[in-house]
């Protein structure tokens, strides 16, 4: 193999220009190629300046976080605050009618202030998208 260019191992290979094109190498007892070095002068196909985010905006990757995010919140922040409230109702000997509902009504409140939490940070993305399409 050609000691100029190292070889590439894997599924996924670099992708050839029109300009490149296999060579075969000079040595008759290896059956591998060898590509050229590529043109500086052509334009590179791996340009993916289209689906460049502007500055402070929010990428697949980092929205797929945040609803993972508020989604656990939405789950155990309920359960946590049910459950805590209960224990601290039940260890200050009220009666069973308060330790239940009080802390149902505190849970049902944290449900609605993960989703208020969720919906102004929705805003506060559309704010910086549509900021940066006006620049």
């Amino acid at each position: 193999m050609d000691t100029k260019t190292p070889r590439q191992k894997g599924f996924f290979q670099p992708k050839l220009s029109s300009a490149e094109k296999l060579i075969p190498n000079l040595n008759p007892d290896e059956a591998s190629f060898s590509t050229p070095e590529p043109d500086s002068r052509e334009p590179s196909r791996n340009n993916k300046s289209y689906f460049k985010t502007g500055e402070n905006e929010e990428t697949s990757g980092s929205a797929m976080l945040g609803l993972l995010c508020y989604s656990f919140m939405i789950l155990f922040v309920p359960i946590f605050i049910y459950f805590g409230a209960k224990q601290a109702l039940e260890d200050n000997d009220y009666e069973p009618p308060t330790t239940t509902i009080a802390p149902a009504v505190m849970a049902i409140a944290s449900v609605n202030i993960v989703i208020v939490l969720y919906v102004l940070k929705a805003f506060r993305e559309e704010d910086i998208t549509s900021k940066n399409k006006t620049e």
